[in-house]
């Protein structure tokens, strides 16, 4: 099987917004064009051939997965342009670690207070949207991975601290 990256899997352009209808539609025909049990009788009944069509349903759904999934597709993408990426650039800068650690204490200091966790929210959505857009931006080109990744990291900080954040707001008081 020759190797092939999830885009070129689908048939589709390194694009970091993908339409999500043309995916769908790209996976769906890939899918019946590779999907073993409609393959089988086709070739000449080796268990071989079923075999290269079942891994390249497996391969074909790992990418639509990955490409579906907008984080996932940035990471990939980032260590598609410039492998090890991610590895390099996981050392983040104490600027941005002291930033998330006070957004850490100010989710603490609201707790209980729907009126701060709420805003402190909004706060947090608003700067992952920018974040995605500006990683989505960068990826239009390959040589921008580097500065891709490191705001790739830092969502994860942002994405986690409202995870922590909207599971306080879920709890029932006792």
């Amino acid at each position: 099987m020759k190797h092939m990256d999830h885009f070129e899997r689908l048939g589709l352009p390194r694009d970091p917004r993908p339409c999500p209808v043309q995916l769908e539609k790209a996976y769906l025909q890939k899918s019946r064009e590779t999907h073993p049990d409609l393959q089988r009788g086709r070739g000449n009944g080796v268990d071989r051939e079923y075999d290269l069509h079942l891994e390249e349903s497996a391969a074909l759904n790992e990418a639509y997965r990955v490409l579906s999934r907008p984080w996932e597709r940035f990471a990939y993408l980032v260590e598609l342009y410039d492998p090890g990426v991610l590895e390099r650039t996981k050392k983040l800068s104490p600027e941005f670690l002291m930033e998330a650690m006070e957004m850490g204490e100010a989710i603490e200091e609201a707790r209980g207070d729907p009126k701060k966790e709420r805003a402190i929210a909004t706060e947090l959505q608003e700067k992952i949207v920018k974040t995605r857009e500006r990683i989505a931006d960068l990826l239009k080109v390959p040589n921008q991975a580097e500065e891709a990744a490191i705001l790739l990291h830092q969502s994860h900080y942002l994405r986690r601290a409202l995870e922590t954040l909207q599971r306080s707001e879920d709890r029932v008081p006792l």
